[in-house]
């Protein structure tokens, strides 16, 4: 940080108690204590030149999840709550669905989208609206031998795309052998290629916008972008995070 110049540190524990990483039962505690050391260190750090640096950490959007933290007392250390609100669904899952869907996309599937996990923050947990940014994902996930949502599948399309997802730079160059869908439940769209027997679950300018809006509309942070070069095209364009700066500038008059 003094050799950077950087104005915080960002935590990105996933997760305390989670038994498939080790965990174990003592991480809820331990997790507010390292929160608070670092806060501490950071205080004395920014004494020395007058700043107040920030304190940041990625956060879960399940409670499945999220009851592992000491969420009062996590909050009240935070700057700032980056919810992961991506990677709510994908081939480990049995039926195919939406990667990051902003609304539940049916009445039996309600807990996995970024609505529900702004409002568990928010009301279940009263952390303050202005702490919280919302994740969205500049990648999709494959589902082969698939053409439509929330339908089983054979795991993600290793044929046409890497394993373990695809970024929005590599979608766009395919999406000439797909046909795209929107879930206006959702508010996301998918891709289908009946070609290829493959379903895409990604976020477009659309998506990213309305997420963007969300955020305003909600009186959010903001939003935490995973991951930034994701949609970094071959001609230098940025159409994602164009779509999310035009709503925020015009949203601030700027």
């Amino acid at each position: 940080m003094r050799a950077f110049g950087f104005d915080g540190i960002d935590i990105d524990w996933e997760y305390p108690c989670y038994v498939d990483h080790k965990g174990t039962p003592d991480d809820k505690a331990n997790f507010t204590k390292l929160l608070h050391i670092t806060r501490d260190s950071l205080d004395a750090f920014g004494r020395t030149d007058g700043r107040r640096l920030l304190l940041t950490a990625a956060t879960p959007a399940v409670e499945i999840l999220l009851k592992n933290y000491e969420v009062d007392s996590v909050a009240s250390i935070l700057d700032m709550l980056n919810v992961m609100t991506y990677d709510l669904n994908g081939d480990w899952d049995t039926l195919s669905g939406h990667n990051a869907p902003l609304y539940s996309p049916n009445a039996t599937d309600t807990l996995r989208n970024l609505d529900a996990a702004f409002h568990l923050l928010t009301v279940t947990y009263y952390v303050p609206e202005a702490k919280i940014n919302l994740g969205v994902p500049f990648y999709g996930h494959t589902y082969a031998d698939c053409t439509a949502i929330t339908t089983k599948h054979k795991g993600a399309d290793t044929v046409h795309f890497a394993p373990d997802g695809c970024p929005y730079n590599e979608i766009v160059q395919v999406k000439n052998k797909f046909t795209r869908m929107w879930d206006d439940r959702a508010k996301v769209p998918y891709l289908v290629s009946e070609d290829w027997k493959t379903l895409v679950s990604y976020d477009d300018e659309e998506s990213v916008g309305d997420k963007a809006q969300y955020v305003i509309d909600h009186h959010a942070c903001g939003l935490i972008i995973w991951e930034i070069t994701g949609d970094y095209l071959p001609d230098g364009t940025t159409p994602l995070l164009n779509a999310v700066d035009s709503k925020f500038k015009t949203s601030s008059g700027k």
